[in-house]
C-alpha cells in the first residue's frame, strides 16, 4: 500500500562559492536519493556550473529542481556578471559581496518561496545567509545552517576536546 504521507520538500541556498556549492550539491543529491524533493536556489552563472549534475539527476528520476535568482551585480557595485565569490576583482571585496547578497536576494527569494509547489518543509542555507532565517520565520518552517567547509574542523575540535589529548601535551 502506498504511503499517504506528503513528500518532503527542502529548499537549499548555497553560498555562491565553489567550496560551498559543491558540498551543498552533494547534500541535495543525497536528499533527493531519499525521495525528498530538493530545490536549489542559484544565480544563472552558478547554475550553469552544475548543468550536467541537474541533467543527470533528471535522467535518473531524482526530484532535484533548480530555481534561478538574478543577482544584479552592477547595482550592487560589482562588475557585470559577478555572481560568485571567485569573481570580484579583489578578495578584499568578499565581505561586501556577501552583504550585498543578503541585502538584495531576500525579496526575490521570498517570492520564489511563495510560488513553489509543494511548499517547502525546510530551508538549508549557508551560514552566511541570515536572510534565509527571515524567510523561515515568515513561513514557519525550520532553517538549518550549513557549514560545509568546517565540518572536518568541528569534528577535529570536538575529538580533541573530548579525548583530553591537550592535557597530555
Amino acid at each position: 500500500m502506498a504511503s499517504l504521507a506528503p513528500q518532503l520538500h527542502f529548499i537549499l541556498f548555497p553560498l555562491m562559492s565553489p567550496g560551498h556549492m559543491l558540498p551543498m550539491m552533494d547534500l541535495a543529491t543525497i536528499l533527493a536519493q531519499h525521495n525528498v524533493i530538493v530545490t536549489m536556489v542559484m544565480t544563472p552563472h552558478n547554475a550553469s556550473r552544475f548543468s550536467e549534475t541537474f541533467a543527470r539527476a533528471s535522467e535518473s528520476g531524482l526530484h532535484l529542481r533548480l530555481v534561478q535568482l538574478q543577482f544584479p551585480s552592477k547595482e550592487a557595485g560589482f562588475p557585470e556578471g559577478c555572481e560568485n565569490f571567485d569573481m570580484p576583482p579583489s578578495m578584499g571585496m568578499g565581505l561586501r559581496f556577501i552583504l550585498a547578497v543578503n541585502n538584495i536576494l531576500l525579496e526575490p527569494a521570498e517570492k520564489v518561496f511563495e510560488e513553489l509547489i509543494p511548499k517547502p518543509n525546510c530551508i538549508i542555507s549557508d551560514a552566511t545567509f541570515p536572510y534565509t532565517a527571515q524567510i523561515a520565520t515568515k513561513f514557519n518552517i525550520p532553517r538549518i545552517s550549513f557549514y560545509g567547509l568546517s565540518c572536518f574542523c568541528l569534528l577535529w575540535q570536538q575529538n580533541l576536546n573530548t579525548s583530553k589529548v591537550k592535557l597530555m601535551l
